[in-house]
């Protein structure tokens, strides 16, 4: 959009609204993330870094110090008229959440 804008005359103006967050090389959350996600699916998680606009950001820009990941279903199409969302995976999500909260 912005390219055909510059060619249309237009000056382009871009802002994003969620700040970016640093991945920690030491987070107990997520080692708890994964320690579950290995104890109820008998297979590792994975934990990766991606590009991608999140509430995270805007939580550690108020609590810098916050041990945070981010987490959801796997999505296809995102943002999309065929976005569409894997109900396993959602049902797996919903599993280890309980199971997270559920640990003392």
């Amino acid at each position: 959009m912005a390219s055909f804008g510059r060619l249309s005359g237009f000056k382009e103006d871009t802002r994003g609204r969620y700040p970016g967050w640093q991945y920690s090389e030491i987070s107990p959350l997520r080692d708890i993330y994964l320690e579950t996600y290995k104890k109820l699916f008998a297979t590792d998680g994975k934990a990766i870094g991606i590009h991608a606009g999140l509430e995270c950001g805007l939580l550690m820009k108020k609590i810098p110090d916050m041990d945070i990941i981010s987490i959801g279903p796997d999505i296809k199409d995102l943002h999309s008229p065929s976005e569409s969302m894997s109900i396993s995976s959602l049902d797996r999500l919903y599993d280890i959440v309980l199971a997270i909260l559920s640990t003392k």
